[in-house]
């Protein structure tokens, strides 16, 4: 079934990049203020990855686009997901407002309170080289819950209910053909009703990318905290676990238990070769190495070594779409894997 689900998403993912390829050809040559088609839009360019596909109306500087999709997340392990929603256009504000049923991992079988069903809304306001967003998340969630046994710590799954709400800034420092380099800032608040548990979670990325004819070099500074809320008004009932791996920064997966960390800073740096390059400048198979070195923080040790190398290869798709594998070790000296079309350190430019 997920080999299938698979195939399914890379299709739909092709077809909408062929559309986008086409679209753009035809926008060149016939100027167009009023459409209505049947339309394909994934997003490959960061997580969450998507395909959205449904009914296109524009006119003038106004469009919008209700639709179905499916989703790929990783930010509490990895989950596909089906959508349906509506996205609104007009001039620089943008609304998208989406439900979600996760279906990997399986739950159908469960009952329906275990079921991980759940609403995003985001609000969209882009300024020139600035993109400010206010997204929201409302739904059911899958936790650990913190128990304790006498002296002994359980982790204990729980579906819950939470609440979240959130701002992030994008902001294109530099766009030059050759180097590109952007910053992102986010910070959330997360609150579960029926325990009166409040969480922030606060993350920053810089990536800076550098391409050249045959090489491609990016490099990438990322940090993340998280912390509990607590204040004479908020008296938590219950405890659950807040801490992020490393493998939801660097979205490189070992499938083996890893560590959590309540803080990490991570440096990353990856180049790509691109050993028969010709003609257009972006396409082409190229092959690549990475590295990434850090430290994170949680309650059981200040300072802990967090690092990841390793090799991989892939092609660049319709000018701009750079399928890639890759396979390395972390600092435990545990195999870890990445398939994807997105990379976190080297931008499209």
């Amino acid at each position: 079934m997920k080999k299938i689900l698979c195939l399914i998403f890379c299709f739909m993912m092709t077809a909408g990049f062929s559309q986008n390829k086409e679209e753009l050809k035809n926008n060149n040559e016939e100027e167009s203020l009023n459409i209505s088609k049947f339309n394909i839009l994934p997003h490959y360019f960061g997580f969450p990855l998507s395909v959205k596909f449904g009914w296109l109306y524009r006119q003038n500087n106004f469009s919008v686009f209700p639709n179905t999709g499916i989703f790929f997340s990783a930010d509490n392990g990895p989950a596909i997901s089906s959508s349906i929603g509506m996205f609104v256009q007009k001039d620089f504000f943008k609304w998208d407002i989406n439900a979600f049923y996760d279906f990997v991992p399986f739950t159908m079988h469960k009952k329906a309170s275990d079921q991980i069903v759940y609403a995003r809304n985001n609000f969209i306001f882009v300024i020139n080289r600035l993109k400010i967003s206010f997204p929201a998340r409302v739904g059911r969630r899958l936790v650990n819950e913190i128990k304790f046994t006498g002296s002994q710590k359980e982790l204990l799954p729980k579906t819950i209910t939470e609440i979240s709400q959130g701002i992030r800034f994008d902001v294109y420092l530099a766009d030059l053909g050759y180097l590109k380099a952007t910053t992102s800032f986010s910070f959330f608040t997360d609150w579960i009703p029926e325990s009166r548990f409040v969480n922030y979670r606060l993350k920053f990325d810089l990536p800076v990318t550098f391409k050249l004819y045959y090489v491609d070099v990016g490099f990438v500074y990322t940090f993340y905290n998280t912390g509990r809320i607590n204040s004479k008004n908020i008296n938590a009932a219950a405890d659950y676990q807040i801490e992020k791996s490393q493998e939801a920064m660097t979205r490189r997966f070992s499938f083996k238990d890893v560590q959590k960390y309540s803080s990490m800073h991570i440096w990353g740096a990856e180049i790509r070769w691109y050993a028969a390059r010709t003609g257009v400048n972006s396409s082409g198979f190229f092959i690549s190495a990475f590295a990434d070195a850090g430290f994170g923080s949680n309650e059981v040790k200040k300072i802990n070594l967090i690092a990841e190398c390793g090799l991989g290869a892939g092609y660049t798709l319709f000018d701009n779409v750079p399928f890639t594998f890759q396979a390395g070790f972390n600092q435990d000296f545990k195999p870890i894997f990445f398939l994807g079309v997105v990379s976190r350190i080297i931008q499209g430019v």
